[in-house]
């Protein structure tokens, strides 16, 4: 199970509410900074809160190959989590243009319209069994590495999701 925290929880910095994150984490949720860089981003948030994943907000996913601020930004990030342990997302892939230039920055995962568009959760199982809906672009390739490293948000499954046991096939990016 992942939990997805907004930066302006983070912002407000209750020692309840990293209390109640720290509880989470110890139960073993895993947890993201979703929307990163698009509020009051805080650095200090990267290592006051436990979080296992940084998603990098789609405004800087748009403008990559178009505006080098987006990109200085995505590598930065990247670099930053990268440096202190913790997984990036790229939000809002919606080309496979973009796509490259994430996997050449190292971001781990993506999700966005490239691989799919949002579909209703009755139907993720059925379409990720039957390989129907998706669009994997030539740099991914599906596997059975237990997690889907390209996908919509609809579709995530990771490791820690009950995917295999469905018998859910998984992706991951193949260099």
């Amino acid at each position: 199970l992942e939990l997805e925290v907004t930066e302006s929880v983070v912002l407000h910095d209750t020692k309840e509410a990293l209390a109640t994150l720290r509880q989470l984490k110890s139960i073993g949720v895993s947890l993201a900074l979703d929307d990163f860089g698009t509020g009051y981003s805080s650095l200090g948030s990267l290592v006051r809160v436990p979080f296992d994943r940084v998603k990098i907000d789609r405004s800087f996913i748009t403008g990559l190959g178009q505006r080098a601020d987006c990109t200085a930004i995505v590598r930065a990030v990247t670099g930053l989590c990268a440096t202190l342990g913790l997984s990036t997302t790229a939000e809002g892939v919606e080309t496979d243009e973009q796509l490259a230039m994430l996997m050449a920055e190292g971001v781990a995962e993506a999700q966005g319209h490239l691989f799919s568009p949002a579909v209703p959760a009755t139907e993720v199982t059925a379409m990720l069994r039957n390989n129907t809906g998706l669009h994997w672009p030539a740099r991914a390739q599906c596997t059975s590495a237990g997690s889907i490293s390209c996908c919509n948000t609809a579709a995530i499954a990771t490791s820690r999701s009950p995917a295999s046991a469905m018998g859910v096939p998984s992706a991951a990016w193949i260099e």
